[in-house]
């Protein structure tokens, strides 16, 4: 997952000093790792536990589909690019005089 502090996603400003939000990441990178190692025994957590590992998951699951959609559409720009190349080249080629099926 890729954890994070909380943020305005949990009624949180976001902190200017990095050293800080580093930290807090830190931590909350470890106290995630508990959650998913004892994730079987999640009935005797303290409820504050309970209730931050609920929204820490869907929290996370909305950061990497969010991330997943950025990606694709990233190789998406990409590609649309190179196939744009491609034309101006060939359009380039052809105004020139260059077959590429010769």
């Amino acid at each position: 997952m890729p954890c994070r502090g909380p943020d305005e996603d949990y009624g949180y400003r976001r902190d200017p000093n990095p050293r800080l939000v580093k930290e807090r990441d830190k931590l909350t990178r470890m106290l995630c790792s508990l959650c998913r190692i004892y994730d079987h025994d999640e009935e005797s957590w303290p409820e504050n536990v309970r209730k931050w590992w609920t929204k820490h998951q869907e929290l996370d699951r909305r950061r990497e589909e969010e991330e997943r959609r950025r990606e694709e559409g990233r190789k998406k720009r990409k590609e649309e690019e190179r196939k744009r190349r491609i034309a101006e080249a060939r359009a380039l080629l052809k105004k020139e005089g260059v077959g590429l099926d010769d």
